[in-house]
Protein backbone atom coordinates (compact mmCIF):
# COMPACT_ATOMS: atom_id res chain seq x y z
CA UNK A 1 0.00 0.00 0.00
CA UNK A 2 1.16 3.29 -1.24
CA UNK A 3 0.95 6.28 1.03
CA UNK A 4 1.68 9.99 0.21
CA UNK A 5 3.95 12.49 1.84
CA UNK A 6 1.68 13.61 4.52
CA UNK A 7 1.24 9.85 6.05
CA UNK A 8 -1.94 9.17 5.10
CA UNK A 9 -3.54 6.53 2.46
CA UNK A 10 -3.73 7.98 -1.32
CA UNK A 11 -6.92 6.10 -1.29
CA UNK A 12 -8.94 7.82 1.27
CA UNK A 13 -9.84 11.88 1.59
CA UNK A 14 -7.86 13.02 4.91
CA UNK A 15 -9.41 15.95 6.98
CA UNK A 16 -6.57 18.65 7.57
CA UNK A 17 -8.16 20.74 10.32
CA UNK A 18 -7.50 24.55 10.61
CA UNK A 19 -8.76 27.33 12.21
CA UNK A 20 -10.71 30.04 10.64
CA UNK A 21 -8.03 32.90 11.56
CA UNK A 22 -5.79 30.22 9.57
CA UNK A 23 -7.91 31.20 6.38
CA UNK A 24 -8.60 34.24 6.74
CA UNK A 25 -5.59 35.40 7.77
CA UNK A 26 -3.56 33.99 4.99
CA UNK A 27 -6.49 35.53 2.52
CA UNK A 28 -5.25 39.01 4.16
CA UNK A 29 -1.96 38.31 3.91
CA UNK A 30 -1.85 38.21 0.46
CA UNK A 31 -3.94 41.16 -0.15
CA UNK A 32 -7.48 39.64 -0.30
CA UNK A 33 -10.06 41.75 1.19
CA UNK A 34 -12.61 39.61 2.94
CA UNK A 35 -16.70 40.57 1.60
CA UNK A 36 -18.42 38.36 3.53
CA UNK A 37 -18.64 34.45 4.81
CA UNK A 38 -21.78 32.23 4.58
CA UNK A 39 -21.89 28.77 6.61
CA UNK A 40 -24.83 26.87 4.89
CA UNK A 41 -26.50 24.03 6.46
CA UNK A 42 -29.13 21.52 5.33
CA UNK A 43 -32.72 22.21 6.25
CA UNK A 44 -33.60 20.23 9.71
CA UNK A 45 -36.07 18.63 7.99
CA UNK A 46 -34.24 16.95 5.75
CA UNK A 47 -33.19 13.87 6.63
CA UNK A 48 -34.21 11.47 9.60
CA UNK A 49 -30.94 10.21 9.79
CA UNK A 50 -29.20 10.99 13.34
CA UNK A 51 -25.77 12.13 11.36
CA UNK A 52 -27.44 14.34 8.65
CA UNK A 53 -29.34 16.01 11.72
CA UNK A 54 -26.16 16.85 12.69
CA UNK A 55 -24.58 18.65 9.94
CA UNK A 56 -27.95 20.61 9.87
CA UNK A 57 -26.70 22.17 13.29
CA UNK A 58 -22.62 22.42 12.78
CA UNK A 59 -22.03 23.89 9.13
CA UNK A 60 -19.19 21.23 6.96
CA UNK A 61 -18.59 23.83 4.70
CA UNK A 62 -17.49 27.18 4.95
CA UNK A 63 -17.60 29.73 1.56
CA UNK A 64 -15.31 32.99 1.91
CA UNK A 65 -16.36 36.02 -0.06
CA UNK A 66 -12.84 37.23 -0.89
CA UNK A 67 -11.23 39.70 -3.54
CA UNK A 68 -8.01 41.46 -4.50
CA UNK A 69 -7.99 45.00 -5.61
CA UNK A 70 -7.79 45.40 -9.36
CA UNK A 71 -4.25 45.20 -10.85
CA UNK A 72 -2.82 44.13 -8.03
CA UNK A 73 -0.37 41.40 -8.69
CA UNK A 74 1.24 38.43 -6.85
CA UNK A 75 4.42 40.50 -6.26
CA UNK A 76 2.87 43.78 -4.93
CA UNK A 77 0.46 41.57 -2.60
CA UNK A 78 3.35 39.99 -1.03
CA UNK A 79 4.68 43.14 0.02
CA UNK A 80 1.45 44.40 1.70
CA UNK A 81 1.19 41.61 4.37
Amino acid sequence: MAFDERGGDPGRVGAYHRTLATYLNGLVAVGFTIRGLVEPTLPPDRSHDPYVQGQARVPSVLVIDAGRPTGLDADAAATIA
